[in-house]
C-alpha cells in the first residue's frame, strides 16, 4: 500500500439498516377488519362497565346558604372604639373590649372550627348517616373491623373534606356555605343549622361574658371609692349592658343570612353526568382499539 495515498472516511447513518416503513393505512384497515368483532365486544364491555360505575355512584345534591357579618357585630366593634380609653382598667378587670377585627375573626373562626362540627355531629347523631354503608339499622350494629362506630374525630374530618364547603369572598364579609350530600333535604337542613348554631353559640357566649363582667364591676363599685375608677367602671358597665342587650334581642347575632339554603331539585345533582361517563367509555375504547389494531397490523406484516 502506498503510504502517500490519502485516507478517505465514509460516514454511515446509524439507522441505515432500519428499512422498515411505518404502518400503512391499508394495513391498519386490514387489521381492523380481522378484529372487528373483538373491537365491538370491547366497546360493549367499556360501555357496560362505565354504565355500571355510573349507576353505582352515589347521587349527591348541594344546598348553599349565603350570609354576611351581622350589623350588631359592627355595633359591638363601635363600643370597643368608644371604650378604648378604658382599656387599661378593662385589662385589669379581665374584661375584653370588642374590636371590629376581633369580632369578625372570632365569628369566622367559629364557623370553620372542628368544635362546631363536633357538637353538630354528636347532637344530631350524624355518624350513622355519614357512614350509612357500615351501619346495619335493623340489627343496630356496625359492620367494621372492630364492630364499633367510626370515631367522632374521623367523622369531623370526613364532613370537612366530603360534605362541607365554605367560601369566603376576599376582602369582603360575604360567605357561601354549601353542604353536598345524597339527600337534598338533609343538605338544606344541615346548611341552615350550621349557621344557626354559630349565631346561637356566639350569642349565648357574649351574653354570659357580659353578665359576668357586669357582676364583677358592680361588686368592685361597692368596694372602691376612687371617683375616676368609679366613672371608668360605670362606663364599662354601660358597655357590657349594651352587649347583653344585643345578645338578648338579636337571633342573627354573628351572621345575617341573605339567602337561606333550599332543598335542591331531584334533577339538580352534582354527581358526574351520564354524558361524561359515556365520553370516558369512548376514550377508553379508542385507546384499547388503537393499541390492538397496531399490534395485529405489525404481526400481519411479519407473517407476510
Amino acid at each position: 500500500m502506498n503510504d502517500d495515498q490519502p485516507v478517505r472516511a465514509v460516514l454511515v447513518p446509524l439507522n441505515a439498516g432500519d428499512t422498515t416503513p411505518g404502518l400503512q393505512l391499508s394495513e391498519l384497515q386490514e387489521a381492523t377488519r380481522r378484529v372487528r368483532f373483538l373491537l365491538l365486544g370491547i366497546g360493549v364491555a367499556c360501555v357496560a362497565a362505565i354504565l355500571t360505575a355510573y349507576f353505582l355512584t352515589d347521587v349527591k345534591y348541594r344546598a348553599t346558604t349565603t350570609f354576611i357579618l351581622a350589623d350588631q357585630s359592627q355595633g359591638l366593634s363601635s363600643l370597643g372604639a368608644l371604650g378604648s380609653q378604658l382599656g387599661g382598667f378593662a385589662d385589669l378587670a379581665g374584661i375584653s373590649l370588642p374590636s371590629s377585627s376581633g369580632i369578625r375573626e372570632e365569628a369566622f373562626a367559629t364557623l370553620e372550627s372542628r368544635e362546631l362540627l363536633r357538637e353538630f355531629i354528636v347532637d344530631e347523631n350524624l355518624i350513622p348517616i355519614l357512614y350509612a354503608e357500615k351501619w346495619d339499622s335493623k340489627e343496630s350494629v356496625w359492620d367494621t373491623d372492630t364492630g364499633e362506630a367510626p370515631s367522632t374525630e374521623k367523622a369531623i374530618t370526613f364532613f370537612q373534606e366530603k360534605v362541607l364547603t365554605i367560601r369566603r369572598e376576599p376582602n369582603r364579609d360575604i360567605v357561601d356555605l354549601s353542604i353536598t350530600w345524597t339527600d337534598p333535604s338533609l343538605s338544606q337542613e344541615w346548611a341552615n343549622q350550621l349557621v344557626r348554631r354559630v349565631n346561637e353559640g356566639l350569642r349565648l357566649r357574649t351574653k354570659f361574658e357580659a353578665s359576668k363582667s357586669i357582676e364583677f364591676l358592680e361588686k368592685e363599685l361597692k368596694t372602691n371609692s376612687n371617683a375616676a375608677l368609679q366613672n371608668a367602671m360605670f362606663a364599662l358597665i354601660e358597655q357590657q349592658m349594651a352587649k347583653a342587650m344585643m345578645a338578648n334581642v338579636q337571633t342573627d347575632f354573628a351572621f345575617r343570612v341573605i339567602d337561606k339554603a333550599v332543598a335542591p331539585d331531584v334533577d339538580d345533582r352534582v354527581s358526574p353526568r351520564l354524558l361524561l361517563f359515556l365520553i370516558a367509555a369512548g376514550g377508553i375504547w379508542v385507546l384499547i382499539s388503537g393499541a390492538l389494531v397496531s399490534i395485529v397490523a405489525i404481526r400481519n406484516r411479519r407473517n407476510d
